[in-house]
């Protein structure tokens, strides 16, 4: 995931919340962008499949820290394959409600996030 700032656009995912048009200024979202990127990338989410089968471990960031596969669903590629994009899939919107929650926090609930965020 790339996290951007530039000229009142925060960039998530490629998606961009306009600053501006929230009242928010540059010299505010600066330093707030840099905070929350700090918070995030000490946080981790973990997702599964085939109960607990594949275990994926994510930074805050959305980079993959570990993968983790037990044994016996190797023998099986297809499955270990299904098993493999469920578990980063759930790790992945584990880590985007995390996102939405820290920019939520600094941010306060009285500024609104689109609800298509991610």
């Amino acid at each position: 995931m790339a996290w951007q700032f530039r000229e009142g656009r925060m960039n998530v995912s490629g998606e961009g919340v306009n600053a501006g048009a929230l009242g928010l200024s540059d010299v505010f979202l600066k330093p707030l962008y840099h905070k929350i990127a700090r918070q995030l990338e000490q946080q981790r989410v973990e997702g599964n499949a085939g109960n607990g089968a594949v275990r994926v471990v994510l930074s805050g960031k959305q980079s993959v820290i570990r993968i983790s596969i037990t044994p016996g669903v190797v023998y099986d590629v297809a499955a270990l394959e299904r098993l493999v994009a469920g578990a980063v899939e759930d790790a992945l919107k584990k880590s985007h409600e995390l996102i939405k929650r820290e920019v939520k926090k600094q941010l306060g609930s009285s500024i609104p996030l689109p609800d298509d965020l991610f």
